[in-house]
């Protein structure tokens, strides 16, 4: 089996001249600096910058291979490293990978104090397509952070050119080039695959000790099990969903649960790629102040040997900010509940704002003194009681009630609001600005709500056609059916308004889902024939085939 060298920032290499960053480098051996060929100078000499302090190496030699846009420095007073183990990116591998790579861009850099330039390193992680292709054999970046210089026509990626570009624990290529400076994330990697198959080549590598492991593959029966790796916060917020990041190759299957105290939640993961995303919410698994830990293993019993890892975190009080945000998220759903839509959809929301109200009041019980929380206490009544008057109006309307609220209850439910939306928009100001459920700031905090972000959400508030699912022989389809064979349905029919609750909301739900996609329409004046268009003649028996 080839060793496992984790890519880290203490190998990488700034390669200077007279002072002056030019690229990055990254020691691969004891007596090898891998880098870009387009960035080395005539000198016999380059200085270095290595595992924080300045230091300059005298090269025994320097190896080009101009072609492939890579090089080997040779130092002449080796470096105690493990040398790392290269590998192949397989263009036909159907998954994305991740990558990770360290070097001194453009955009890391500060104004010193002296008017000069600081230069600062960066980790960058990101994914590769392998499917994505360059026309110079490049590997496709997507870098998950970038930054601006500010310096018009200059890119920002100067001075990353020969970072070392790390797939899990392989070495796979060197960072070239900025390929557009407009777009901040187009960089591209040189694969040392292209070397390969060089004369000469592997014979060096393997005189450096570095190990070429050609078989190398992430999954599959080639697969080879280097790596079960676990990472996450040390911390995380009580009221949070947090994703630890699981690192494995070559596991068929593996079991995970979170636990604290008593509490045992055991799940079977069938990895389908290098990098799994666990997701756990503290309140699952932890009350406030205890420790929950993730532990991933290679059998679900305990009394089996097998391997394991595992990732402790402790459980932490929510600031003002997130007691802020969790009242902000509970009056969008209000607002949401209270405006003059389909009474489904009005009462779904007004259900998930009560929710979202039961975990603010939890939220201001445990959280760290702070005024947002005060403020938050404050207007939590007001706000429940705007809930109860929403859901409640709509009960009303789900049920066809006559039965109306007073004059006196209407000024009442208004006042109450207010109240709520006064504390609302104090919170805005002092806390967070703009609300933005596509944000993911906010979307982070819909997941409490079992939603992965605000899209999913109003999905659920406002099901279309392709949400509600419609199987065949439901009794969604038995609508459909009778639109495209009778050619109109009569919502006032006995069959719908004398059906139970279920029945009822499913038909609400399908009807207007057919009035907002345009594939029905109102037959004349009266709110009760609904027929199809000319476009739901078209599509609705399409809808109605059944699916092999």
């Amino acid at each position: 089996m080839a060793p496992t060298v984790q890519h880290t920032a203490a190998r990488a290499v700034a390669l200077l001249e007279d002072g002056v960053l030019r690229a990055s480098g990254y020691l691969i051996a004891p007596t090898a600096v891998i880098t870009c060929a387009h960035v080395l100078t005539q000198t016999d000499w380059i200085g270095t910058r290595w595992d924080g302090s300045t230091v300059e190496f005298d090269l025994a030699a320097t190896l080009s291979w101009p072609d492939a846009d890579i090089a080997i420095l040779i130092p002449r007073t080796p470096v105690e490293v493990e040398p790392v183990t290269v590998g192949v990116v397989d263009s036909l591998y159907p998954e994305r990978l991740p990558f990770r790579m360290y070097g001194w861009p453009l955009w890391g850099a500060e104004a010193g104090p002296d008017g000069g330039v600081r230069d600062g390193g960066r980790m960058v992680h990101g994914l590769i397509d392998p499917s994505d292709t360059s026309p110079d054999s490049n590997l496709v970046l997507q870098p998950d952070r970038t930054g601006a210089s500010h310096l018009l026509g200059r890119s920002d990626w100067k001075g990353m050119s020969g970072a070392a570009v790390f797939c899990l624990d392989r070495l796979v290529g060197v960072q070239r080039r900025h390929v557009d400076v407009s777009r901040p994330d187009s960089v591209e990697a040189r694969p040392l695959q292209l070397l390969l198959d060089q004369p000469g080549f592997p014979e060096l590598l393997q005189d450096l000790g570095v190990v070429v492991d050609r078989d190398w593959t992430i999954t599959g029966t080639r697969a080879r099990r280097t790596r079960l790796e676990l990472h996450g916060p040390d911390a995380v917020p009580l009221f949070s969903v947090t994703d630890f990041e699981l690192r494995s190759d070559g596991w068929d299957r593996l079991f995970w649960r979170a636990t604290a105290v008593d509490r045992t939640r055991p799940e079977e993961i069938t990895p389908v790629r290098p990098v799994e995303v666990l997701t756990c919410a503290p309140r699952d698994v932890a009350h406030l102040g205890g420790t929950g830990t993730l532990t991933v293993e290679t059998s679900r019993d305990t009394d089996e040997a097998s391997e394991s890892v595992s990732r402790p975190f402790m459980v932490t009080a929510p600031s003002g900010l997130e007691v802020a945000a969790l009242y902000e998220i509970a009056m969008w759903l209000l607002n949401e509940a209270r405006r003059g839509g389909p009474p489904p959809e009005n009462d779904r929301a007004g259900r998930l704002a009560a929710s979202t109200a039961d975990l603010v009041e939890h939220a201001v019980n445990v959280a760290q003194p702070h005024s947002l929380v005060t403020l938050a206490a404050r207007g939590l009544p007001a706000l429940r009681r705007s809930i109860a008057w929403a859901l409640n109006e709509s009960s009303r309307r789900l049920r066809d009630a006559d039965d109306r609220l007073s004059a006196e209850d209407r000024k009442e439910a208004k006042h109450t609001y207010h109240g709520a939306y006064v504390v609302q928009q104090t919170l805005a100001n002092q806390a967070y600005g703009r609300f933005d459920p596509s944000d993911p700031f906010w979307s982070h905090r819909l997941r409490l709500l079992g939603f992965a972000n605000h899209t999913e959400l109003l999905a659920h508030i406002t099901p279309s056609l392709s949400h509600l699912a419609i199987a065949p022989g439901s009794f969604e389809a038995s609508v459909l059916e009778l639109l495209v064979t009778v050619g109109q349905v009569d919502i006032r029919s006995p069959d719908y308004t004398q059906a139970t609750g279920e029945i009822q909301g499913r038909f609400n739900d399908l009807v207007n889902a057919l009035l907002r996609e345009g594939m029905t329409r109102w037959d004349g004046d009266s709110v009760r024939y609904l027929v199809p268009t000319a476009v739901g003649q078209l599509r609705l028996p399409q809808m109605l085939v059944s699916k092999p």
